[in-house]
């Protein structure tokens, strides 16, 4: 699957000056929704506050019960970050929307609203709140990663084991990404 994308030959020194969610198509990233709109009329101050909504979702992504997601942020497909999460992309809320539950056990949920300065979320979302407001596309992609079950015995006792891999495959992802255009996605500031 990875083949690919990730077998490379470690000599090569011309850089691409973006890599676009289309030319790694090989990943099997998944489409998971549009930021839609943001508060355009905020003061600067007030950015750290704005809220993203989210449309075009593909529900059955985005409410997939599963824990392990190495997930793209684009502009216009191209990647601005790659990220990682072990909760569920995004919870249904009990109201009738179509949002996510606005809560930090979901992605996207935490993503929309979550408003501590400094805090990854809100960095994030400042960061693109111009592009938002100048009309760009903003899309979430991810890629759903395995979760590979483990028997472990203890004391003549068989413990099943569930084991997840999308901090590692992070960080794969970031690496190759350097490999492409010589430097991190613009919104990865460091690789943890």
């Amino acid at each position: 699957m990875f083949t690919n994308f990730f077998s490379f030959d470690e000599s090569s020194t011309s850089f691409r000056d973006d890599v676009s969610v289309d030319a790694i198509k090989e990943l099997n990233l998944q489409y998971v929704c549009r930021v839609n709109n943001v508060n355009t009329n905020c003061t600067e101050d007030e950015k750290f506050g704005s809220q993203w909504y989210y449309d075009q979702i593909d529900a059955s992504v985005l409410y997939l019960d599963h824990r392990s997601w190495v997930y793209v942020i684009t502009v216009n497909k191209e990647i601005k970050k790659i990220g990682e999460c072990g909760v569920p992309l995004g919870i249904k809320n009990s109201k009738k929307t179509t949002q996510p539950l606005k809560n930090t056990n979901n992605r996207l949920g935490r993503y929309s609203y979550h408003t501590e300065e400094n805090d990854t979320d809100t960095v994030i979302r400042y960061s693109l709140y111009d592009e938002i407001k100048k009309n760009k596309t903003v899309e979430f992609y991810a890629y759903k990663c395995p979760i590979i079950e483990t028997d472990i015995v203890l004391g003549g006792i068989t413990y099943k084991l569930q084991s997840c891999i999308h901090k590692d495959l992070e960080k794969v992802f970031l690496d190759h990404y350097k490999h492409l255009t010589g430097k991190l996605p613009e919104l990865n500031f460091a690789r943890c």
